[in-house]
């Protein structure tokens, strides 16, 4: 699922069953008239927990006890990300928050 709400963003879900998602996502701040990340980038991983039509999960790579990243589920091939707390990025002016849309309907693939 991808997001363009002024920066280049992905997250990679994958259902585990018994109520659990493995999530993945990157972000990626746009500066400049090129649009090039210069360094201002974000990544995280976790299990997220689903309850009704929302999952919750805390990036387990980073220094983020705070964070809690929300994916509520919108509609097919939708979702919207908010997040609380510090997540540890490096900016910011870095989040995960927006409205993605699907990309693929194919099994994705997670660096780990």
């Amino acid at each position: 699922m991808t997001s363009d709400e002024g920066r280049s963003s992905e997250f990679k879900i994958l259902a585990l069953g018994k109520g659990k998602l493995k999530v993945e996502f990157f972000t990626a701040l746009k500066l400049g008239s090129d649009g090039d990340a210069r360094g201002n980038t974000a990544d995280g991983m976790g299990t997220a927990v689903i309850n009704g039509d929302t999952a919750f999960f805390t990036p387990t790579n980073q220094q983020a006890e705070e964070c809690v990243i929300k994916i509520k589920f919108v509609k097919l091939g939708q979702i919207k990300i908010t997040q609380e707390g510090d997540c540890g990025f490096i900016s910011d002016s870095i989040s995960t928050e927006g409205t993605y849309k699907r990309t693929s309907a194919a099994k994705p693939k997670f660096t780990e």
